[in-house]
């Protein structure tokens, strides 16, 4: 109930007035992860006119943060604001430490750190697929990426922006009947990258091969400077 009654207080303020949570650090990791700079953790853009560049840039900040929780580069009392990444003190400038990234309130998962990162950036693949978070072009048979190893998926096309979106339609494309059709409906899909990613984690694979591959086949752009925005088919204004 606490959960859901701080994202709708924030959905109130963020339809009021759409800019309210794009300063950095304003509001607490949901509503700024919804409604603001951090939209990124869900491979969204953190406003409308984004170009695809920068969201995707974003996008690998974090994915080579979760990869340096995973290989024990950055441990459980790491604070936020020392991690090397060109970008991430834009977002991540406050007292807090990996632990309480992760785990807050939640002794029981600490031992668990490295899956949870894990997790994480499976989280933000998952997204990348659903058509309300991401507009993809449809994979084409037989391109490849990483030097013909490996199946490209389809193309960013637009990065979506969550504030001025239809929340019931955005919520429609994240549900299991959205996404199983999305899988019927494309080769390679969502859970072929997600296996590969699990296989770099099985493998302890170094952060430069798993970026590679989510830079040129997960997230490979139509258009670098295709600016974000809700979508044409989840605007408030399609209604």
């Amino acid at each position: 109930r606490c959960w859901v009654g701080l994202f709708r207080d924030a959905e109130k303020k963020s339809a009021a007035d759409p800019t309210y949570f794009k300063q950095p650090g304003k509001g607490s990791y949901l509503t700024r992860s919804h409604f603001g700079d951090l939209q990124f953790l869900h491979a969204m853009a953190s406003e409308d006119g984004e170009p695809a560049s920068v969201t995707k840039a974003k996008i690998l900040m974090w994915a080579q943060f979760t990869w340096g929780v995973v290989e024990g580069k950055y441990r459980l009392d790491t604070p936020l604001r020392d991690i090397p990444i060109e970008g991430w003190r834009t977002h991540f400038s406050n007292g807090h430490t990996v632990q309480d990234l992760f785990t807050m309130g939640r002794p029981w998962l600490r031992p668990h750190v490295k899956a949870l990162a894990l997790g994480s950036l499976m989280h933000l693949i998952q997204d990348s697929f659903a058509q309300g978070h991401v507009n993809r072009n449809e994979p084409v048979y037989g391109q490849t990426c990483l030097n013909g190893t490996s199946p490209l998926f389809g193309r960013v096309r637009e990065f979506h922006s969550y504030a001025k979106q239809d929340h019931a339609k955005h919520k429609d494309s994240d549900s299991n009947e959205s996404a199983r059709i999305q899988v019927q409906l494309n080769d390679p899909d969502v859970i072929d990258a997600g296996k590969k990613v699990r296989q770099f984690f099985d493998h302890q694979s170094a952060w430069p091969e798993v970026e590679q591959y989510l830079s040129q086949c997960v997230f490979a752009l139509d258009d670098e400077s295709k600016p974000s925005s809700a979508g044409d088919n989840y605007s408030i204004s399609a209604r």
